[in-house]
């Protein structure tokens, strides 16, 4: 059965619209964090950080400025030698010469990680704020060039399924609307009188003398001529 134009969603369009609007949710407020808060989120790969989080977890990360970092925060730098990232423990911050001198170490780690990162005291951090357990291998998927085709994919699938959803449901209401006003068919209408009695006229008899027989019948049928007064 075709809802009518205005009708209630059904449950199973809602489901699709809550879709849509959860993949959107999932795959752009990641992007909207970062460049509005500096908030983001960082994949753990490795294990140097137990048992303060595993491999696999999520860090969730805030832009902050070197000069407010402290000794036994835990920040995501990216190595001196081969430029890779990695997020340990701060051991020491140092002002050398208006630079700040930062020495880290991994919870796990026997020692402290080689070569000390240098920063500039303005320069902005990703602190970890906490951590979200497994959901890091997805955003290390995502995160990478074939997880963003996939992401890319998948919005444009929603788009045009929400596209395709909307012309096919304006063009239900249409035809139910059509179909609302079919034109009634033209019907024969005989008007007939209970009290009228139809006589048959004989065919011997032209159309004339049945005139003048109905209009002399009653005249007749009423009609009496008292003769007595005439007697004398």
């Amino acid at each position: 059965m075709v809802s009518a134009p205005g009708a209630v969603v059904p449950a199973r369009g809602k489901s699709h619209y809550l879709f849509t609007a959860a993949l959107f949710v999932v795959l752009f407020t990641p992007v909207l964090l970062h460049s509005v808060f500096g908030i983001a989120l960082s994949p753990v790969l490795s294990g140097s950080m137990r048992p303060v989080f595993n491999p696999g977890d999520a860090l969730i990360t805030k832009e902050t400025k070197a000069q407010d970092l402290r000794v036994g925060d835990i920040v995501v730098l990216r190595n001196a030698v081969d430029y890779t990232l990695f997020s340990h423990r701060i051991t020491s911050v140092k002002n050398i010469n208006f630079e700040y001198v930062i020495t880290t170490k991994g919870d796990a780690n026997p020692a402290p990680d080689a070569g000390a990162v240098k920063v500039n005291p303005l320069q902005l951090i990703p602190k970890v704020e906490g951590h979200i357990p497994v959901i890091g291998r997805g955003v290390v998927f995502f995160t990478s060039n074939k997880g963003r085709l996939v992401s890319y994919a998948l919005i444009l699938l929603a788009v045009l399924m929400s596209v395709a959803r909307y012309f096919s449901r304006k063009a239900l209401a249409k035809h139910h609307a059509q179909g609302l006003h079919v034109p009634s068919q033209p019907t024969d209408i005989q008007h007939t009188s209970s009290s009228a009695e139809v006589t048959p006229i004989d065919s011997d008899s032209s159309p004339t003398d049945s005139v003048v027989q109905a209009v002399i019948e009653p005249i007749t049928s009423t009609t009496t001529i008292d003769r007595k007064g005439d007697d004398v």
